[in-house]
């Protein structure tokens, strides 16, 4: 019974990872301190150009002045290197298709992985390696509750590293060393306990 109680910890551990993994192919998310390439397809049009990226933080202004976008085929192309704050830009273009003028505007998602896992999977995965560690302890299992640190040293530095999607701070580097320290704390004293 316990054997198939680890099988299933196990693959549900993995589970977030699986359906995470083919929600990053649909959702259009960029790393964080990358240079993006912001581009705009328009057949017939004489220019394209960016007026201007705004901040998720306050609406401030990433980029002062407009900036003629470089014309490759049907695709103009320009590459901005100055996406530091998490969150969605907004990205202001102004074109002449047909010769009218036009306005419009898109959103950049950018995230500490480049990739949008939604909230809800990382906070199930965290869920179910607190609960599996409450398990262990509850009733002192000690290969559960080891495995369940492993969890906790994964969170912990993935956390230390990425944070989630478009928070990382104080408080999330904050809430990666408690982890760390409790995983250590765990493991060292169920190792001790496994060998005596």
């Amino acid at each position: 019974m316990n054997k198939l109680l680890l099988l299933g910890a196990i693959l549900f551990l993995f589970f977030p990872f699986l359906v995470s993994s083919q929600e990053q192919q649909t959702i259009e998310a960029l790393k964080q301190n990358a240079c993006v390439p912001v581009m705009q397809i328009c057949a017939n049009c004489t220019y394209v150009n960016v007026t201007q990226i705004n901040s998720p933080y306050n609406n401030s202004r990433l980029l002062t002045a407009p900036v003629l976008m470089t014309k490759t085929d049907t695709v103009y192309n320009y590459t901005f290197c100055n996406f530091r704050d998490l969150g969605s830009h907004i990205i202001n273009w102004k074109a002449d298709p047909n010769g009218i003028q036009t306005i419009g505007n898109y959103n950049i998602k950018i995230t500490t992985t480049g990739y949008d896992v939604p909230l809800s999977m990382q906070f199930l995965f965290i869920g179910f390696i607190f609960a599996l560690l409450s398990v262990g302890l509850y009733k002192r299992d000690i290969t559960i509750t080891l495995l369940s640190t492993l969890g906790l040293y994964f969170i912990g530095v993935w956390m230390l590293f990425y944070g989630f999607n478009i928070y990382k701070n104080l408080y999330t580097e904050a809430f990666s060393f408690i982890t760390l320290g409790a995983a250590a704390y765990l493991s060292i004293i169920m190792a001790h306990e496994y060998i005596v």
